[in-house]
């Protein structure tokens, strides 16, 4: 008999979204939904495009129009009088979530694939989160799951256990406001994409738990001739150059480590690193600052040991310009 009913109230819930208002008994289509819906016991999920709560007999469903899905609402029963709670509960985006948050997170770790404006980019090939008609195809549980669990085969990489379940559920929330016409601020903060502009240091932070791969070209001489046999070197960005590559952990948001190695033609030396970021302007902060120790060895880390002190000071100007200052002590 339970299910009976609630049949018949998922009907009325279409014909609620779906049957023609009549404008003679209320002033604006708006005021008529809000009736109709307020006499059926349904209401609709503020922020979400797919969830549809219905009452019936004292007891709340989640209806999802898109995933074709109902379940109950397990906070009804714990406290029928509090409406706003049950409708947070019952949404997996809940727009008590700090969108401030969202924010800061989704420009520092996605707009690199996602674009600033989340419209996304053709050299990543990521999609445009502010297209409504992509939001539709999109539940709250599916961008909830794609941010934790990533998507295989693509370059999107899983972000649980690097960001918190807060960071998660904001950021999800941020992406899903997109799709309403909200706009991301626009921060004039510059995000460096690498470790490194040519040879110096960006101070770059990682995730927690993230995994970095540098594969870069030293260039530790030039050749032994001069004049125009030498060429056009292109201020010697493709002059000798010898690759080298390395390793870089996040073992938090602020620490990280690495290691990196060069070949044997310069006598293989091996650099172990560790970085510390604490200052981030994507945090409300007035510069980033990082501290930098690192030891290096030549022969596979067995002569000529060399120890490192740097600190890595830099001021975004635009979205596209930043200043460094990275004062180094050997």
């Amino acid at each position: 008999m339970k299910r009976k009913s609630l049949v018949a109230v998922l009907g009325l819930v279409v014909l609620v979204l779906t049957a023609p208002l009549q404008a003679r008994t209320v002033e604006s289509p708006d005021e008529a939904t809000a009736l109709l819906a307020s006499a059926l016991g349904v209401r609709f999920v503020e922020g979400s495009t797919s969830l549809v709560i219905v009452e019936r007999n004292g007891q709340e469903y989640v209806v999802d129009l898109i995933a074709k899905t109902v379940r109950e609402n397990p906070k009804t029963s714990e406290n029928a009088a509090a409406p706003a709670r049950v409708q947070q509960a019952a949404s997996s985006l809940s727009p008590a979530d700090d969108r401030n948050l969202g924010v800061r997170v989704f420009q520092q770790h996605c707009a690199m694939c996602h674009g600033a404006d989340g419209k996304g980019l053709r050299s990543a090939g990521t999609p445009d989160l502010t297209d409504k008609r992509a939001q539709t195809t999109l539940t709250d549980e599916t961008i909830l799951s794609t941010i934790r669990n990533g998507k295989p085969g693509t370059a999107m990489q899983p972000w649980a256990g690097k960001l918190s379940d807060a960071e998660i559920r904001s950021v999800a929330a941020t992406v899903r406001s997109l799709g309403s016409g909200q706009e991301l601020p626009k921060a004039n903060i510059y995000i460096p994409a690498d470790d490194y502009v040519y040879t110096l240091p960006t101070g770059r932070s990682l995730a927690r738990h993230g995994f970095y791969i540098n594969f870069t070209h030293r260039f530790p001489y030039n050749p032994s001739f001069s004049g125009r046999g030498l060429g056009d070197t292109l201020l010697s960005l493709d002059g000798f150059a010898i690759p080298s590559f390395g390793f870089r952990y996040g073992v938090t948001d602020k620490l990280s480590v690495s290691v990196y190695r060069s070949p044997s033609a310069i006598s293989r030396p091996i650099e172990f690193m560790a970085a510390y970021n604490f200052l981030d302007e994507q945090n409300e902060q007035p510069l980033n600052a990082s501290v930098r120790v690192s030891a290096d060895g030549q022969d596979n880390f067995s002569q000529n040991f060399t120890a490192n002190f740097e600190l890595i000071l830099s001021r975004s100007v635009s979205r596209n310009v930043q200043f460094y200052g990275v004062p180094t002590f050997s």
